[in-house]
């Protein structure tokens, strides 16, 4: 019996059952890839994956999650959840990751350390712990400087330097609005991974090591402490295959005709 051809009729009972009780929302990442998606959460009923190729349960978290309205039901605000990796994604091979992000509120006024806030909305880890693939916004710039930036932090004992991807610097903290949903994603292939913004050019970097081995942990989330300029996470997807530039826009675009209007 082909267990891919189970899973691929599963995604699409589930998504009919989804887009019944959510016909407001519809995430297109799923009416255009259901049969590459091995793993999905939208926090609307249960922190549990709606989708999920492996276990799809967390298995635990870090600090107590938090939710608050999001795109369509719940978002997560607060809290870190771990989620098996396994079959639920592939680092070794090729995938895609994507996902919404958006601010509690705009921040007016410059933090005393001058800073500007950053955050980190997903990491999986892989290899045994070998390596680490994070995505969010990269923290510790001045005030006004706000580099997105996915990268690959290898285990400190192997002396590989990590490797960044930054991509865009339009999420600052001043001027980003509540509701303003952003599109993360993120793609990988053997040697290399790439990043974009609501579907814009894609930034490629090279990995220093590749990226083998099972992936161990899906972690979601900001942690169990209250952050500047508190995000939130909403519409996680991850992939078996890598997407292109033209059909994350596409996606993009999509997600966007459903959105309303900041």
């Amino acid at each position: 019996m082909n267990m891919k051809n189970i899973f691929s009729n599963t995604v699409i009972l589930l998504l009919a059952g989804i887009a019944s009780v959510y016909a407001e929302f519809n995430n297109p990442v799923l009416d255009k890839h259901a049969d590459d998606v091995t793993f999905y959460v939208n926090f609307d009923e249960t922190p549990n994956a709606v989708l999920s190729a492996g276990e799809g349960t967390p298995f635990r978290s870090t600090g107590t999650p938090d939710f608050v309205p999001g795109v369509s039901g719940k978002a997560l605000r607060r809290g870190m959840l771990h989620y098996r990796g396994g079959e639920n994604a592939d680092l070794a091979a090729s995938g895609t990751l994507i996902y919404l992000v958006a601010p509690e509120a705009t921040m007016t006024e410059k933090p005393e350390n001058g800073k500007e806030p950053g955050f980190l909305a997903v990491a999986m880890t892989g290899g045994e712990g070998s390596y680490t693939l994070f995505s969010g916004k990269m923290g510790g710039q001045p005030w006004g400087k706000a580099p997105l930036n996915s990268y690959v932090q290898y285990a400190h004992g192997s002396k590989i330097p990590h490797v960044n991807c930054v991509i865009d610097e339009r999420l600052k903290a001043e001027t980003w609005k509540p509701g303003e949903w952003q599109m993360i994603a993120v793609t990988w292939k053997p040697g290399s991974f790439a990043a974009s913004l609501n579907g814009g050019n894609m930034q490629y970097s090279a990995l220093q090591a590749p990226m083998t081995g099972t992936c161990g942990e899906i972690r979601l989330g900001f942690g169990k402490a209250e952050i500047p300029a508190q995000v939130i996470l909403d519409e996680v997807v991850i992939l078996n295959k890598e997407l292109t530039q033209q059909q994350l826009k596409e996606i993009y675009d999509l997600f966007k005709k459903q959105l309303p209007e900041k």
